[in-house]
């Protein structure tokens, strides 16, 4: 829920977590509240704007693409939780309570999409409105997290006069990792403004 008013800050953003038992759904109680929200959340962070899930569940990735940290407004954050026997539970991440792109500038909405692996190892991140060079204006980055490193990779297909926006969806598949693009262009073809293109990341080829 990116729009919703946690401890009433606009449009700082929620998320509900619901469980499957005998008795059907439940939505659980996390602390004094019924749902999860950025310990460090200001107006319009949209938190909540892309979810991912680990196959156990024990683990959920939240991104707040709105966010501003350090280098101007939008340039995004994305926040991982914890299922134990205490409950639910903010990871912190160095000095952080969260991740953010290593390179950031204002205007990257990193974590507005987000991916993670069946184990929870593995953390996608995609930054749509970051620039590759001065002539790839929006032309957008993802970024790998495992436990002690991140990555990025450039996407393969051409992106003239930028603007792609080229990792607006983002899907993992064993140990290969799935970008869709806004406004991309295959390079065969004449047609711009599509989700109809995909580009197909693998480890052994591009360092994730």
């Amino acid at each position: 829920a990116r729009t919703a008013n946690p401890d009433n800050i606009p449009n700082a953003g929620k998320v509900y977590i619901y469980t499957s038992g005998s008795s059907g759904w439940k939505q659980e109680t996390i602390g004094s509240n019924q749902f999860i929200s950025a310990s460090d959340k200001v107006g319009d962070d949209q938190f909540g704007y892309s979810v991912a899930v680990n196959s156990d569940g024990n683990r959920i990735i939240v991104g707040a693409y709105n966010a501003d940290f350090g280098v101007g407004i939008r340039s995004g954050k994305v926040y991982i939780y914890n299922s134990s026997s205490a409950g639910w539970k903010e990871e912190k991440i160095g000095s952080n309570q969260f991740i953010s792109a290593s390179d950031k500038v204002a205007g990257d909405i990193f974590g507005s999409s987000v991916a993670v692996n069946s184990a929870g190892s593995r953390i996608i991140v995609g930054a749509p409105g970051a620039d590759l060079a001065s002539n790839l204006l929006g032309a957008g980055k993802v970024y790998t997290y495992y436990t002690t490193s991140s990555y990025v990779a450039k996407p393969h297909w051409d992106s003239p006069g930028g603007l792609d926006s080229s990792v607006y969806s983002i899907k993992q598949s064993g140990s290969d990792i799935y970008i869709g693009g806004q406004f991309t262009k295959d390079t065969g073809l004449t047609e711009t403004n599509t989700y109809k293109y995909f580009a197909k990341y693998s480890p052994e080829y591009d360092a994730f």
